[in-house]
């Protein structure tokens, strides 16, 4: 991805950084999603497949800043918002009990 965008700045997202936060489904993507500093749309590269979307985005995404991106493109995930509402309040209680 950096030979072909160059300098432009990018992020990574995908179902492995989306179940590293408990968060992602075993849903099987045909592109994987990135955000860029320089083009928009769909670019085999290999024998992958990426969508490229040219939006702002944090330089150093916290894991939160994952967790809204899920949330906004929860159809990619194979879930919806209720599933993911769930598991956040699980997590969440989770985390404060311990």
């Amino acid at each position: 991805m950096r030979a072909f965008l160059g300098e432009g700045l990018f992020v990574f997202t995908s179902p492995e950084r989306r179940n590293a936060l408990g968060r992602g489904t075993t849903a099987v993507f045909a592109a994987t999603l990135i955000y860029n500093s320089k083009r928009s749309g769909h670019v085999e590269l290999g024998d992958r497949r990426f969508e490229l979307r040219r939006v702002a985005f944090p330089l150093a995404p916290s894991q939160e800043w994952f967790v809204v991106e899920l949330f906004k493109n929860e159809e990619r995930a194979g879930t919806s918002r209720t599933e993911l509402a769930k598991a956040l309040t699980r997590e969440t209680h989770l985390t404060a009990n311990a």
